[in-house]
Formats: structure tokens, sequence, C-alpha cells
């Protein structure tokens, strides 16, 4: 791991300046999921929703599923060709949930710039992210395998997709009622399936294309679904230190949104507990921005932090030390490196409380 992880390091940009990026995978790999990514979308852009679509698409993004798709199909020899519209599909998937995640949160901001639903309304931006939707198991269908992988690489899919919808209502369902400690285990669970699936996917791919079977790729995507919990964790600590793309710094809190670190720091701040909680209950607009203030500072400096740093300090010792990851050493590396990245981050605000 270098030496310059900061809150940023796991944003892991593309430098055009090296042949390859910070996470391995090549710029020619890269570039070719975005054009293959656009030639599936369409270039009929007097078509609108092909235009919405495109656009988002042209706003960025880390592409980090893209990318750990390509890098774990590295790491396994698996055929680069079909390596490529594996990691479309998990990009493309992603995409849509979050089209979909900013309407249901109310989200104005995505990547610094107007989200769809709130630059062309909530009918079009659900048509977008449904039209994204549909477009993954295209990316699989024009995959280079043969029709049995072609099946099973749907079937993980559809499943992934499954659960993370399943995810997003039980954290819409989650109430923040005693006991804390059980709500916490329920936050836990609803990121495993919401953020920790969409990571454990291009492993699962990239396994399956390698010509190991699914008991195998299960084992080998199981740290990176802890991975996927960690980088939820990573997010919303940084939810209270920056923008992150929002419109202000503790937009969980603001849109009402349960997250791991007020969580964290009310089963270590009983007391904090109800007005926090007040907070939380009330609508956006009607926040009071002392009050607010107020909170984001006491979270920052409270026991939450710490107690999410430890939990991601256990989970990384978990990973380095996973017996399968180490019969495959380069997919280890690249989970020990994006483990000591999620680690440091944090741990970056952890240190600042002592």
């Amino acid at each position: 791991m270098t030496e310059h992880v900061t809150n940023e390091a796991i944003d892991l940009a593309a430098n055009d300046d090296v042949q390859r990026d910070q996470t391995g995978a090549s710029r020619s790999s890269l570039m070719r999921v975005e054009a293959t990514m656009r030639e599936l979308v369409g270039t009929q852009t007097e078509d609108p929703l092909i235009r919405i679509v495109r656009e988002h698409l042209d706003a960025g993004g880390k592409r980090l599923r893209s990318r750990l798709a390509l890098d774990a199909s590295a790491a396994l020899d698996a055929p680069e060709d079909a390596a490529i519209g594996w990691a479309c599909a998990c990009e493309l998937l992603h995409n849509a949930s979050l089209i979909h995640d900013d309407i249901q949160d109310g989200d104005t901001l995505r990547r610094g710039r107007p989200s769809v639903w709130s630059n062309y309304g909530v009918p079009q931006a659900i048509n977008a992210g449904d039209l994204l939707l549909m477009l993954t198991t295209r990316a699989v269908a024009e995959m280079p395998v043969d029709a049995e992988l072609r099946v099973t690489l749907t079937q993980v899919l559809v499943h992934e997709a499954t659960e993370a919808a399943r995810g997003q209502a039980a954290e819409i369902a989650l109430v923040p009622v005693p006991p804390l400690t059980l709500l916490f285990e329920a936050w836990r669970g609803v990121a495993a399936r919401k953020t920790g699936g969409f990571f454990a996917l291009p492993v699962l791919g990239s396994v399956l294309l390698a010509g190991l079977d699914k008991q195998r790729a299960e084992e080998l995507a199981g740290p990176f679904r802890r991975l996927g919990i960690l980088f939820q964790m990573r997010d919303d600590v940084r939810d209270l230190f920056t923008d992150h793309g929002k419109a202000h710094p503790g937009t969980d809190l603001r849109q009402g949104r349960l997250n791991a670190v007020l969580l964290a720091h009310m089963r270590r701040h009983p007391e904090d507990v109800q007005w926090l909680l007040d907070i939380l209950w009330t609508a956006p607009d009607r926040t009071d921005e002392r009050l607010l203030d107020r909170a984001i500072f006491t979270l920052r400096r409270g026991d939450g932090i710490p107690m999410i740093a430890q939990h991601i300090e256990k989970t990384a010792d978990r990973i380095r030390n996973d017996d399968n990851l180490a019969e495959e050493p380069e997919l280890h590396a690249l989970a020990i490196e994006f483990a000591s990245a999620c680690q440091e981050a944090v741990a970056v605000h952890a240190r600042a409380q002592t």
C-alpha cells in the first residue's frame, strides 16, 4: 500500500501518466468498458431517454465496480473480452441503482451535478434507471461465452440486483428504536445487501469466467461483500466531513437517513439519542441549521467514529488472514489494498478524536 493514502485514496481515479491505474485495470480496458456501455445505451440522442442516460454516464464517477471486475478477471486469468462485458454489466447495474436511490433519498446532486430526477423529473428518472437495469442483462447476453455460462452469469446478476432492491426496502423500513445494538446489526445486514452485493458481484462473475465453480466463486467473493460494508462505513464517515458531492455536510442526518456513524454514536452515547432522533425525524426544510451544526460537531467528536474504525480494523484483519483468498495471491492483494484504504480513510478521523 502506498504511503499517500487519504480520504480520497479509494476514489481510484484513472491516471493517464501510467499504463495501469491504482486498481491495476489497464487504461485500454477501461476505455473499452466506457465505449461498450455507450454502445449498449445507443447513439440516438434525439431519443430523450437515451440522451438522459448518456448524460448521466458522462458525469463520470469512480467506475469502481467495473474496475473491480477487470482487476479480478486479470488476477484470475479470465478472458479479457468476456471481462469487458461483465464489467459493463456491473457498472450499468450500479448506475441504475444510483438514479433510483437519488429519487428515494431526495438527493438533488450526483457527482457534483444535478441528479437525474432533479434535472428531468421523477418519471424520466425512473425510466432512465429502468433502461440501465435492462441493459445489464443485454450486456451479459452479448458476452463471448458459452450459453450455459451466460445463463449462470445472468442468474448471479439477477440475484444480486434482487438483494440490492430488498436491501433498499429494508433500509427504508429501519426504525431507530431500542435496542440500538440490534439496530446496528440490522444496518450491517442492509449494507451487505445494498453495497456489499455490488462489490461481491464483479468478483463472482470473474471467478466464473476463469472457469471455477459457483462454490469457489462464493468463497472468493465473500470477503469483497464485507469490503462493501467497509466502503459504506467509510462513506458514512465522509458524509460528516466533506460535502461528498452533496449539497451540505451531514446530508444523511438532514435527509433523515440512518447511517453507521449515527447508530454507533447513539450506542456509545445514550444521552444523545433523543435529540439526534428528533433531528432525524424532522423534515429537511424544517431542520434548524444551528441544531444540525451541533449534531455534526457532536458526531465528529464522539465515540461513534472510533467504534467504526475498530470494526473496519477487525474486518480488514479477517480479510488479510482469509485462507481462501490466500490461495489466489493477486486477488488477495487487491482485497487487502482496498481494505487498507478504507481503514486509513476512517482512521484519519478517528485519530483526530484523540
